[in-house]
């Protein structure tokens, strides 16, 4: 049994890939997907092999108590939001490179993760 519960953010080729690279880990899965594009849980499922929950609404993905950890895989300029929501949602994250866009980004995402 797995141990870690993925959510990813995004959902273009990067969160591919690390769908696929997690899934192929023996301890984490993804177990959900949000996207601001509808998803389909029919069509994730046949695409990675296992059941995938799918979101539209990143505040919904961080509410599943069943997810700790999020891959963030959207747009660079949104990753400080995003990496503080989630770990303030008391998520691990996983950040798509490049992890920000600039300097003071990357200290305000740090100093939500130490806190």
């Amino acid at each position: 049994m797995k141990s870690h519960h993925v959510g990813i953010l995004g959902y273009g080729w990067a969160a591919s890939a690390h769908c696929d690279a997690i899934n192929a880990t023996s301890n984490a899965a993804v177990s959900a997907i949000c996207s601001t594009r509808p998803l389909d849980a029919a069509e994730l499922k046949a695409r990675h092999g296992r059941p995938i929950a799918p979101y539209q609404r990143y505040e919904d993905l961080l509410k599943n108590d069943q997810i700790d950890v999020i891959a963030i895989t959207g747009y660079p300029s949104h990753h400080p939001e995003n990496v503080i929501q989630a770990v303030e949602a008391g998520k691990h994250v996983i950040i798509e490179k490049p992890i920000a866009l600039t300097w003071d980004a990357c200290q305000k995402m740090a100093h939500a993760i130490r806190q």
